[in-house]
């Protein structure tokens, strides 16, 4: 066989085999897609509807049989989460370990005490209760559940972009603030943000999530920030400005490989977008959309409390780089 057709079989060799490992790859993000956006959703949902009242009313019925539930319902409620929740995380190393743990967690199965369980962060709060796991977002939102279910309104604080949930509930008119997840009282909510870096904070309804309010300043000092977009000179409006956090992909590599997105605002007839958030740098990313593609351009921003800090873009001028759309 002469040298030109070697070098013809080995490039149908390379090209087949680039082929196969496309198919394999693509069914396997499939099937992934399918096993934790639908199935495992749609198997809590069967749960909760054979199941479900069975297991909320006897967990409420063993909250209210503990001896300060007449006195102080939010803190019988926590400290039965504190009893009964175990951390999902605690035996599993980071899904880039490539351990056999960590393989089983693409599936939602993480190893509790040495034997394997569903861990699905989407699932009904019945299933939540019965599976007995949870990290900081389900202990708010099974509190913020059972308090509901008992007559007392509750709502989630969050942190978009640092990745922290805990709840608040109303006795009439006055605000009580807890940390769920360790079970207690925060009576400085000032006191209680220093030091974690947070960048704007919300109040929501679990139960009708467009009831959002923003209470960034019970916690943190801001500064404010102005986006100005220029396309070709000329001010742009309704442009998606998104401020975006770096803050945990550099204090945790392991779970947080890409910066998380704060806020997003759009730009008014002068091309500007304006925000307020705590103390730090930002990612600042501007997107132009292009049927399947957009080209997004991003600078970064230092915000400084009290003061007003100013990022421009020009769309015609600046070079941004092309992603696929979404």
């Amino acid at each position: 066989m002469g040298v030109e057709n070697l070098i013809r079989e080995f490039s149908k060799e390379l090209t087949d085999g680039v082929k196969r490992s496309f198919i394999y790859f693509a069914a396997v993000v499939l099937i992934l897609f399918t096993y934790n956006a639908l199935l495992l959703p749609i198997g809590t949902i069967a749960f909760d509807s054979l199941y479900g009242e069975t297991v909320v009313n006897q967990t409420l019925q063993n909250i209210s049989a503990q001896a300060n539930y007449k006195t102080n319902p939010a803190q019988a409620v926590m400290d039965w989460e504190q009893h009964h929740f175990k951390n999902p995380y605690g035996e599993n190393k980071p899904a880039d370990a490539w351990t056999f743990e960590s393989i089983t967690q693409l599936f939602s199965i993480v190893k509790i005490n040495g034997s394997y369980q569903l861990f699905v962060r989407d699932a009904t709060p019945s299933w939540k209760i019965q599976a007995g796991l949870a990290n900081c977002g389900e202990y708010s939102q099974i509190f913020i559940y059972l308090m509901n279910k008992s007559g007392i309104k509750a709502r989630a604080v969050t942190v978009p972009g640092e990745d922290h949930a805990w709840a608040e509930y109303y006795n009439g008119s006055k605000k009580t603030v807890v940390e769920t997840s360790a079970g207690y009282i925060i009576n400085n909510t000032t006191q209680f943000a220093q030091g974690r870096n947070w960048s704007y904070l919300i109040s929501q309804d679990i139960f009708n999530t467009s009831d959002t309010i923003d209470v960034s300043d019970e916690y943190i000092s801001r500064g404010n920030l102005s986006v100005r977009v220029f396309d070709d000179g000329r001010p742009a409006k309704d442009i998606q400005v998104t401020v975006l956090s770096p803050f945990l992909m550099h204090a945790d590599p392991s779970r947080y490989k890409v910066p998380i997105a704060v806020l997003s605002n759009s730009t008014n007839v002068t091309g500007v977008a304006k925000f307020e958030l705590g103390p730090k740098t930002y990612i600042v990313q501007v997107k132009k959309s292009f049927l399947f593609l957009n080209l997004v351009f991003s600078k970064n921003a230092t915000i400084n409390i009290g003061q007003d800090n100013l990022v421009e873009f020009d769309l015609g001028k600046d070079k941004g780089e092309w992603k696929l759309l979404g």
